[in-house]
């Protein structure tokens, strides 16, 4: 028997192709959404206000800046600019989308 979910999360896939994971097909249910998203630079999540318990999410949105150096993010963190960076992954790092990551 398939998951409900996977089967759902796999038409979706099938009906966006590439463009799933940009911010305005991506589907999520957590406390934030994704807002913003430029590969390899930055991500902007904001507060989902259909989260279950939106009401207890304290922040409005979340800037996560992107680097593939543990001493950039390290500087970064330490002068002000961000209270989070994320490290690139492999894949990003040799070039490829995070658009079709996921995909088949």
């Amino acid at each position: 028997m398939r998951n409900a979910v996977c089967a759902d999360a796999e038409t979706h896939c099938e009906r966006w192709g590439d463009q799933w994971s940009t911010p305005e097909h991506i589907v999520s249910n957590g406390p934030f959404l994704l807002q913003k998203h430029e590969n390899r630079v930055i991500s902007v999540l904001k507060k989902n206000p259909r989260y279950f318990d939106a009401q207890n999410v304290y922040l409005e949105t979340i800037t996560v800046h992107h680097t593939e150096s543990d001493q950039t993010a390290f500087d970064w963190y330490e002068v002000g600019k961000t209270p989070m960076a994320w490290r690139c992954c492999a894949a990003n790092r040799q070039g490829a989308d995070t658009a079709s990551l996921g995909t088949r």
